[in-house]
């Protein structure tokens, strides 16, 4: 199976920041890194239909998995989702933050953040050799 699609985090700053919306990747799902000031936007193009994104927690709670919440993006509607508090959504990595789309074709996405959350991002596609 290939791996999760990447977004990647667009630092938002006073002046502002363009958002690349990229479609989500129904079949394998995303990430992208986070350093816990990251909010992803989650568009949906669908006007006939409300799409699911989850936001996956990969970790446990005195051996009990976290809920994945689920964000309902309604009817021709935007969202933006987060923060990601990095205790909840990080991997054991401690940087990779994941979530899935339902079965919606297109569903686009884009992923920004404050400073911290941007360097974190950037700093680790440099270790990764990205």
């Amino acid at each position: 199976m290939p791996g999760k699609t990447e977004l990647t985090v667009t630092p938002v700053t006073l002046a502002g920041a363009f958002l690349a919306e990229v479609a989500a990747d129904v079949s394998n799902g995303n990430m992208f890194a986070n350093a816990g000031g990251v909010f992803v936007l989650a568009r949906n193009a669908d006007g006939a239909a409300t799409h699911t994104v989850t936001l996956v927690t990969p970790g446990k709670i005195d051996g009990l998995d976290i809920a994945d919440p689920a964000v309902v993006v309604p009817i021709s509607g935007t969202l933006l989702i987060g923060p990601f508090p990095t205790n909840l959504f990080n991997n054991l990595s401690g940087a990779e933050r994941r979530l899935g789309a339902d079965q919606a074709p297109g569903l686009p996405a884009a992923v920004g953040g404050d400073r911290r959350g941007a360097e974190a991002a950037s700093s680790e596609r440099r270790e990764n050799g990205a």
